[in-house]
């Protein structure tokens, strides 16, 4: 006769799949939680106009036209330099 020490489950593979499906779920969103917490500080050189639009609360057309009007001057890359935004902001 088998004698178990430790209680044990019993269970189907379905029940099994789902226990590991939510294992892994939970696994991923708490290395993204870290991922976030960790790399929050990072900031970018250049962000986009749609970009700068959304970090300085206007639209997409008026950043355009501040760079045609040259408010904002773009880099090689056709991006705003991070500075320029923060100097935005600072000026609000």
């Amino acid at each position: 006769m088998i004698q178990y020490n430790e209680p044990f489950i019993i269970m189907t593979r379905a029940e099994l799949d789902t226990i590991i499906q939510q294992a892994a779920k939970a696994a991923a969103l708490e290395t993204l939680k870290h991922i976030q917490a960790t790399t929050a500080h990072i900031r970018p050189l250049a962000v986009t106009q749609a970009e700068a639009a959304r970090m300085l609360k206007k639209s997409r057309p008026t950043i355009g036209n501040m760079v045609k009007a040259g408010t904002f001057r773009l880099n090689k890359l056709g991006q705003i330099p991070i500075e320029q935004i923060d100097n935005a902001l600072k000026a609000n």
